[in-house]
Formats: structure tokens, sequence, C-alpha cells
């Protein structure tokens, strides 16, 4: 799926959670619990500081990444994945990493609408739904 998209080093543990395809256009690793319906369309809402504030290296490369491409209805794509856990800190102040379970085949085209590089808030208004 993800050479399909143009980011073959995408869709495995310990690979990036975003990354430029060759068109442009960012390629972020939607959390599969982030789509929602809301007034009749769909949405990813990636909730501020939820399940905290993302910290970990890996997270905060991407949280630069996307505060650098955002623009107001610029485009994005979605693939969705699924998790076994979020990341946490630990006692001693290091990073747990998330760790990705799957792709399930499935991205959304979208346009985003809000990001906050602080909380790692992010708000996606979805287009369209496609399966690979």
């Amino acid at each position: 799926m993800f050479k399909r998209l143009g980011v073959p080093n995408m869709g495995r543990q310990g690979a990036t959670w975003c990354e430029m395809n060759p068109e442009g256009i960012l390629v972020l690793m939607a959390h599969q619990n982030y789509f929602r319906l809301k007034d009749r369309k769909m949405h990813y809402e990636m909730p501020p500081d939820e399940p905290a504030t993302p910290r970990g290296p890996s997270a905060k490369r991407s949280l630069d990444m996307i505060a650098a491409y955002f623009a107001e209805d610029r485009r994005i794509i979605l693939p969705v994945g699924v998790f076994v856990t979020d990341g946490a800190q630990r006692a001693d102040g290091t990073w747990d990493p998330s760790v990705f379970d799957h792709a399930t085949g499935d991205y959304y085209e979208g346009r985003m609408k809000k990001f906050d590089r602080g909380t790692g808030y992010l708000l996606c208004d979805i287009d369209s739904k496609h399966s690979v």
C-alpha cells in the first residue's frame, strides 16, 4: 500500500509517521480511532493531548514536518493504521514508542483544517476513501 502511495518507507514499526509523496502531498499514518462522522461529514481529528502530548523523538519529527507543511485546505493523505499502544512517558522521563500493528489497506484523501504544534491537535476534512 505504501509503495503505491509513493512512500515506501512507511508502514512498519520504527518507520516515520509521515512522509512527502512524489507529488509533494503529505502522507500521515492515521490512527483508526480518530476518524469521525460529524455533521454528516467525515473528519480526521487527533484530539489535543490525547492520550498525552506526544514528545518522543519520532513524534517531534512528525509534528515538525506537519507544522512546516500545514496550510488550511492543503491536501493530505491518511492511511488508516492500527496501533497496539500509543506510546507513553516512562518514570525516568524517556519515552516508549507507539507500537504499530498494521495498516488496514484503506486510506483517505482530505484537506487540513486546523493544526496546533504544541498539543498535536490536527483536524482534517475527508473528501474520499480508497482501498488498496
